[in-house]
């Protein structure tokens, strides 16, 4: 029936879903975990910044020079 099946796609999906949530939780030590922060809905810049689940709201060149300096430091050992 729908709601067996229902139930044997939340269960495949379940692991996935544990994967994602460590993977944010590890990137993000300091996340609130509020109701929805782990469900991989969307969030405004301002709500993820809140939580803590993004470092900075900026544009595509202020994430370009972020990147090309953690890429620099990595690069000289720091």
């Amino acid at each position: 029936d729908e709601e067996a099946g229902m139930q044997m796609l939340r269960d495949q999906l379940k692991p996935i879903a544990q994967k994602f949530q460590a993977a944010v939780k590890a990137a993000h030590p300091n996340l609130i975990e509020e109701e929805g922060v782990l469900t991989g809905r969307t969030f405004s810049a301002e709500d993820a910044l809140r939580v803590n689940m993004i470092d900075a709201i900026g544009t595509m060149d202020d994430a370009f020079q972020k990147a090309t300096l953690l890429a620099d430091l990595q690069a000289a050992g720091v």
